[in-house]
């Protein structure tokens, strides 16, 4: 019978076999053996040769910083003396463009300038025709529009002044700002004159065109009477100067013997107060009165415009 045999390490072997890397090569180490070389301190005095060593204290960092600047060297871009060659210039330039693909360079020398800029132009934003020019993406206010050919002659603007298509969305936008100021105006002057005449509204609109046309109005404002854009202010002057004018522009108007239909609020509101007084009295006699109270509930109405339409 064979007898066994143990197969303990002795220490001794066990550490110098740990001490180079195992049967694996791991990495164990020992309180004895030296550091690694990147946390190797350096020596006072080597910091202190120079003032740009003082701040590395081992040398894994000292290392680190000099790989890093060698790489940032390595991938420099080394400017060109004033007095070098054009070819040292010129491959400058061709290294930067392909460093940087957006550089857009712009000589001093005007004449070599004009030769690039349609190039910067290009780059900034300028379409090469009016058709670039486009409204894509500006949003107008409710009831803001512009036709084709307004959109047309504002292209046309733009091309002339050479603007960006960023420029060109920024009139856009102008323009559609002022229109909406316009178109507020209108509708505010509209509902002034409204709220002034009542349902004599179409008539005094009438009469108001009448005495600008006998006036020998501008066509300019002819145009804002007939669209409802004429200003409240205005409008009381061109009846005011009708008054003056006597019949006739009444009679242009269709309202012969200086007349009407309808009332304006103060009109109704002016008969009514002359009506009261024979109203109130007790001494008229009933069938007047009866005619009195339905002329005031005529006039009531023309007093009231909300209340034009409804059944008495």
């Amino acid at each position: 019978m064979r007898r066994s045999h143990s197969s303990t390490m002795h220490p001794r072997d066990a550490e110098q076999l740990a001490r180079f890397g195992g049967l694996f090569g791991g990495g164990r180490r020992f309180h004895n053996d030296p550091p690694p070389y990147e946390a190797v301190p350096l020596d006072d005095g080597f910091r202190a040769s120079d003032p740009g060593l003082k701040d590395f204290k081992t040398l894994g960092a000292l290392r680190k910083s000099y790989l890093e600047t060698k790489a940032m060297v390595g991938g420099s871009i080394r400017i060109p003396a004033p007095e070098a060659p054009p070819e040292a210039h010129a491959e400058f330039r061709g290294k930067l463009r392909a460093a940087v693909p957006d550089l857009v360079e712009i000589p001093k020398d005007p004449e070599k300038r004009k030769a690039v800029e349609s190039d910067i132009w290009k780059t900034l934003g300028r379409p090469e025709d009016e058709k670039g020019y486009t409204p894509d993406g500006v949003q107008f206010e409710e009831g803001v529009k512009l036709s084709d050919e307004e959109l047309g002659q504002l292209r046309a603007v733009a091309k002339k002044r050479g603007y960006t298509t960023a420029q060109f969305k920024s009139l856009l936008e102008d323009v559609g700002v002022e229109r909406s100021g316009a178109l507020k105006a209108a509708k505010e002057n509209q509902a002034a004159l409204r709220a002034e005449f009542g349902a004599a509204y179409p008539e005094k609109m009438k009469e108001i065109d009448a005495i600008a046309v006998a006036t020998s109005a501008p066509q300019a404002l002819r145009d804002s009477i007939a669209k409802g854009q004429i200003d409240k202010a205005t409008a009381v002057y061109l009846l005011n100067v009708g008054k003056q004018l006597g019949t006739e522009t009444r009679q242009i108007a269709g309202q012969p013997g200086g007349g009407g239909t309808t009332l304006t609020p103060a009109e109704a509101e002016a008969q009514i107060a002359q009506l009261l007084p024979n109203l109130t009295n007790s001494k008229t006699p009933p069938d007047e009165r009866k005619r009195l109270q339905a002329r005031m509930a005529v006039l009531e109405r023309f007093a009231n415009p909300g209340l034009v339409g409804q059944d008495e």
